[in-house]
């Protein structure tokens, strides 16, 4: 006997056809004939498998000899299990084209909203009072890209729709449902062309509801089953139900990965938004930055919150969240330290006007009027320079509103004490906080001489008043310091 002739004798000696010995060996019922008629041989992994079928050794299957010692026996045909749902499709022409369109369903929503939206921003933008054109190019390029998603879709779909047309209506799908398992045959003119054998897990990732039907995508091939025909309680609702639970989960995964990101950018935002609102705060009040650093603080709150929400994830046994612990330390010691710095530097801060009829009655002359805010910042062991030549007591900032001082010109001119051009020799003398030659007036007293505008006749240590203003801006500037002079 040949090799061929054995695996047929065997085969029919348990009781089972060339297309069941296919479904066990997971292969074809025309490649069983072809063993059979000796056209091909099996392969090593297929020797194995018919010998724990049939029973026997590699060798008797191949020689027809048994090894000394041993008995050829042949088992007691198993019988085979019985599906516990067994289902047979088979499709239209026109079928075909719903199965399409309800596949493709959700792919085409996206593309269509974006379209849609683009017509309302344009809508929007042509009721404006043209400010907004420039926004054409924007919702011009989300409508181009929409547009290609949207034909890319609209091809895929074609191209499925004249597959399935092509084969679909030929062909019998088969459904067998067992145990862990899903069997499921294609057959055309009464033979088997393709079968798939699924687990369960490998099927539940993949079903979904499609309009009237169940989709399950897997190996390539998508399978549709009407669930008009299906029980009531088939194992293909469970499929549903639990992918639907996976993708819950996925969900909630991946809401909890985009809010562990999100608070980590805002807590390195909270430093830029905490200037900002210092910097807002500022501007409304007229005060310093240093005075509202109170607002570093608050914004403590946020990267405090990304520490809270990363310690909640590690306690529910999300891994990917340290990032939020580490950086929301640094930021948030970041933000204490620059706070309480800043407000400790504010304490030297004053907005009196005592200092500005101080500098008057000590110098003989007005500074303009009409100021809105001032605000001074006294050094209480004062700011020294590197080589201890010159040391800054107080600097005081007089704000005012916008074309106040462009009044004052024409008196500031009148006055001799303002100099609008400064000597050279005057400028190593006056105040090196801040250069006079940016200044269009300027003036500097001498408090220990008395003397206005004048170098001394001595060289020695003096304590100084230096007044700078600035039209455009609308500053005047009041620097008290002390210089190391020599000539």
């Amino acid at each position: 006997m040949t090799v061929g002739e054995r695996i047929q004798y065997y085969r029919k000696r348990i009781g089972i056809s060339q297309e069941e010995l296919g479904q066990r060996l997971l292969v074809s019922r025309q490649t069983i004939s072809l063993w059979e008629m000796d056209k091909t041989l099996p392969t090593i992994d297929n020797l194995l498998r018919l010998r724990e079928i049939f029973g026997v050794s590699v060798d008797l299957l191949l020689s027809g000899e048994e090894p000394l010692g041993r008995e050829p026996t042949v088992p007691e045909p198993e019988p085979a299990p019985e599906p516990r749902e067994k289902y047979s499709f088979t499709y239209s022409r026109e079928e075909v084209g719903g199965l399409v369109a309800a596949s493709y369903s959700n792919a085409i929503r996206g593309p269509i909203f974006a379209i849609a939206a683009f017509f309302v921003c344009l809508f929007a933008t042509s009721l404006s009072d043209g400010s907004g054109r420039g926004l054409y190019w924007l919702f011009g390029g989300m409508l181009i890209l929409s547009c290609i998603a949207l034909i890319r879709i609209l091809r895929m779909r074609m191209n499925l729709r004249r597959r399935l047309e092509e084969r679909m209506p030929e062909c019998v799908y088969s459904y067998e449902v067992y145990d862990g398992r899903i069997d499921i045959s294609i057959s055309k003119s009464g033979e088997i062309r393709k079968f798939f054998r699924f687990d369960f897990a490998d099927v539940a990732a993949s079903a979904v509801e499609a309009g009237d039907y169940l989709m399950l995508v897997n190996a390539g091939q998508s399978f549709f089953l009407r669930r008009a025909e299906l029980a009531p309680d088939s194992v293909f609702y469970s499929f549903v139900k639990q992918r639907k639970k996976l993708l819950t989960l996925k969900r909630s995964a991946d809401k909890r990965r985009s809010r562990s990101i999100l608070f980590t950018v805002c807590s390195v935002a909270s430093i830029w938004m905490a200037l900002i609102a210092a910097a807002i705060l500022s501007g409304i009040t007229g005060h310093t930055l240093e005075e509202h650093a109170w607002t570093f603080l608050v914004f403590m709150a946020v990267p405090m919150a990304s520490i809270v929400y990363g310690v909640r994830l590690r306690l529910l046994g999300y891994k990917k969240c340290l990032h939020n612990i580490i950086v929301g330390v640094i930021i948030m010691l970041f933000l204490l330290l620059f706070g309480v710095g800043n407000l400790n530097s504010a304490q030297n801060i004053s907005h009196d006007s005592s200092v500005v009829l101080r500098a008057e009655q000590i110098i003989g002359v007005d500074v303009p009027d009409g100021y809105s805010h001032i605000n001074t910042r006294t050094y209480e062991e004062g700011s020294t320079s590197g080589d201890g030549l010159y040391r800054t007591i107080r600097i005081s900032h007089i704000y005012y509103e916008e074309g106040v001082l462009e009044k004052c010109v024409d008196r500031l001119d009148a006055d001799g004490a303002w100099m609008p051009a400064l000597p050279n020799e005057m400028v190593g003398f006056m105040s090196t906080t801040y250069n006079p030659r940016y200044y269009d007036y300027a003036l500097v007293y001498n408090i220990d001489t008395g003397e206005l505008n004048r170098l001394p006749d001595g060289i020695g240590r003096y304590r100084c008043l230096n007044l700078l203003c600035s039209i455009d801006d609308g500053t005047v500037i009041l620097v008290e310091y002390e210089i190391e002079y020599f000539r």
